[in-house]
């Protein structure tokens, strides 16, 4: 399950504290792999503690686990853009190729008839 989906799922069980956090993450999502638990406490004015509970709040083992868990998703985000800008890339070819084909096969036609 998805960060953003374990976020609502849970929203009762969170507060205000937990709202923070989620803030902070969705604000720094494609760094927090990166982010010690010790710096982002800092940042939120708090204590790792709560972070490692509030990742507990949301079904994770851990900190470790959430961290790991949201670099995957950005991993997967990144493939699927690059997978559909690849997809798209290859559409654009396949319509220049038809519409040049077509073109082609309309001068032909044109050509037989005007020899006709």
């Amino acid at each position: 399950m998805r960060f953003d989906e374990r976020v609502r799922l849970y929203a009762d069980k969170l507060n205000d504290t937990d709202d923070q956090i989620v803030d902070y993450i969705i604000k720094h999502r494609e760094e927090i792999a990166d982010i010690p638990i010790q710096k982002m406490a800092e940042a939120l004015y708090t204590v790792p503690n709560t972070i490692v509970r509030f990742a507990k709040k949301l079904g994770y083992k851990g900190f470790a686990e959430l961290k790991a868990a949201l670099a995957l998703e950005q991993r997967d985000e990144t493939a699927i853009k690059a997978d559909g800008k690849t997809v798209i890339e290859k559409t654009k070819k396949l319509i220049d190729e038809q519409l040049i084909d077509e073109a082609e096969r309309s001068a032909n036609r044109t050509h037989c008839r005007s020899k006709a």
